[in-house]
């Protein structure tokens, strides 16, 4: 029981952790209220800087796993219109780096080794060859991403020899690391967060969402209007993680939680664009997973930072 127990939560670790950060769009001034909407210009283009670290800790029988997840990326967001006036916003990532520590086993993997034996650092090199195009609506709301969805078959399809476990492992760590983390969240952190109506200094707003993974998660930010300063409205968000009412599954076992968090975030948003310029949002979360009918405490300690900049 006690190696079946700890050697679940070591499977579990091996996947990045990553939550999604809450965050406001504001083109307000002083002096006046405005509806604050997504208006890039047409061909404008924009790099983006972005970091995710993730420190777990477990204490299971007597024995305390720590785990940490890191991704480094950059990623190109270039803008264009469809016929309906949504935006079409094709992504490309120049960089990418996931670098994973539990206890003392470590691994890299790194979209520039291409010569790399291991398939999902091959397939992070093709994430970099995709053309990948998202459809987001002025209000923010991503309503279609393709272009990455066949990777993994195609390219685990030429590995005649892989074993079949082996195939299954890569198939959900690009599930888990690039799939969900790399592209849905982060198209989300960037352009899902407009409030629904107009605001002016001072105002707040509230946004409320389930994170879906190996632990499910309900998320609470309220987000506030700061200042403007420079062209650029300053937004700093305060919200409450809570577990979500349906179960988890880790390694196919079914998991509860009971789990408590906070949330900060400051951002930096371009007021003609409603782009995004700098973001930090730091969770904390604590708690107990029930595995196997036994209560394991937990903590989680999360630290995501955006920096991006239009190509002139």
């Amino acid at each position: 029981m006690k190696k079946n127990l700890v050697l679940i939560i070591c499977l579990w670790l091996i996947s990045a952790c990553d939550f999604k950060p809450g965050r406001g769009r504001n083109n307000e001034t002083p002096d006046k209220i405005l509806q604050l909407r997504l208006k890039p210009v047409v061909g404008a283009s924009y790099d983006y800087r972005i970091s995710n670290e993730t420190k777990t800790e477990f204490d299971a029988d007597n024995e305390t796993i720590e785990s940490t997840n890191k991704t480094d990326y950059t990623v190109n967001y270039s803008v264009n219109k469809d016929s309906s006036g949504n935006f079409l916003v094709d992504i490309q990532y120049k960089k990418i780096h996931i670098y994973q520590k539990k206890n003392d086993e470590e691994s890299d993997l790194d979209a520039d080794n291409t010569e790399s034996s291991d398939p999902v650092e091959r397939m992070l090199a093709a994430l970099k060859d995709a053309r990948i195009t998202a459809t987001i609506n002025p209000s923010g709301e991503v309503m279609k991403v393709s272009g990455y969805q066949q990777i993994p078959d195609q390219f685990l399809s030429q590995l005649n020899n892989i074993d079949p476990n082996a195939r299954m492992a890569a198939q959900k760590q690009w599930q888990q690391l690039i799939e969900n983390n790399l592209v849905k969240k982060n198209i989300d952190r960037l352009f899902k967060m407009f409030p629904d109506s107009a605001v002016h200094m001072g105002d707040k707003w509230k946004m409320a969402y389930k994170e879906a993974g190996d632990i499910n998660f309900a998320v609470k930010d309220f987000f506030t209007l700061k200042s403007v300063e420079d062209g650029k409205a300053i937004v700093e968000s305060s919200g409450r993680i809570s577990t979500d009412s349906s179960a988890s599954a880790i390694m196919g076992y079914q998991v509860n939680s009971n789990l408590k968090g906070t949330q900060k975030g400051e951002y930096e948003i371009a007021i003609g664009s409603g782009m995004m310029e700098n973001c930090k949002v730091t969770s904390a979360i604590e708690g107990t997973l029930n595995v196997m009918g036994r209560e394991i405490p937990v903590s989680i300690n999360i630290e995501i930072k955006i920096k991006g900049s239009e190509k002139r």
